[in-house]
């Protein structure tokens, strides 16, 4: 994978939520777009008084949020929903006076339901909400796109070249991992699991795979169930049963295989660890 200039640690970086509203209520309509004018991160692209207005609006704007009055002439909040493609539709936060229609927003898959007058408080939780769903969003199409690209790549007889991030999955969320951070991997059934900075992540590629895209100048397969990153091992020990155990920086203990062990020593020799490994 290549690298991403706008990833910070391990998350992808906010970009402001677009967000447009509407509300055939005028004096309704003003009152939120004050409040989202307060929040951090929320751009409003554009505010609506009708249901028609709206899916032609969506339909333009492209809003990553919709906060959607339900009852209005013409089409309602749910009927907007139902005029819009799935795959152009934004998450969609319903704000009425009317607590009944709380279910039918959970059948529409709504992000939130919020009671006038709206409370600033529940404001934020909605936006929180919205900001965890575009932030897995964004993750799972980078992902997409970028094994795309690397696929076309090697049609082409292009070599994609060695991985500088992976996505992971952490919980409800998928994050950006930067390669270099990775301490060391380890088979996790069909997967892999790979520890960063004291946390593990589950990584849905096979150990097979991750070996020939890992850049071998900084890692090493060193068992059949571990990869390790070289820049990360503090010593190499003895377990007292003829067999050496990468000790990592972290205090992470790795065992070798034998074959993998000579494989290992002589890559610590290019990097310059010979009198070191000479003594193993």
């Amino acid at each position: 994978m290549t690298a991403a200039d706008t990833a910070t640690e391990s998350f992808v970086v906010d970009e402001p939520i677009r967000v447009l509203v509407v509300d055939d209520e005028p004096l309704a309509r003003d009152d939120l777009v004050r409040l989202l004018i307060g929040r951090r991160g929320v751009s409003i692209v554009g505010t609506c008084s009708s249901g028609l207005q709206t899916v032609d609006a969506v339909a333009r704007l492209r809003p990553d949020l919709l906060f959607l009055d339900i009852r209005m002439p013409g089409l309602d909040g749910f009927e907007v929903v139902a005029r819009i493609a799935p795959a152009r539709r934004p998450h969609v936060v319903f704000v009425t006076a009317y607590d009944r229609y709380a279910i039918d927003a959970f059948h529409v898959r709504a992000l939130d339901y919020l009671l006038k007058p709206v409370r600033l408080a529940r404001l934020d939780d909605a936006l929180s909400r919205a900001r965890e769903r575009l932030r897995s969003r964004a993750a799972v199409e980078r992902e997409v796109a970028l094994r795309d690209a690397a696929r076309d790549r090697s049609a082409d007889g292009i070599d994609p070249g060695y991985w500088n991030e992976v996505v992971v999955r952490a919980g409800l969320r998928n994050i950006i991992v930067r390669v270099d951070e990775i301490d060391w991997i380890e088979a996790d059934a069909y997967y892999a699991r790979i520890y960063v900075r004291g946390r593990s992540y589950l990584l849905r590629e096979r150990m097979h795979v991750l070996e020939t895209r890992l850049d071998p100048a900084h890692f090493a397969r060193v068992h059949r169930s571990a990869i390790v990153n070289v820049n990360r091992v503090g010593e190499i020990a003895h377990d007292g049963q003829g067999e050496h155990v990468i000790v990592l920086k972290t205090g992470a203990r790795v065992k070798t295989s034998h074959a993998r062990w000579l494989e290992f020593r002589e890559l610590m020799r290019r990097r310059g660890y010979a009198r070191t490994t000479e003594q193993l």
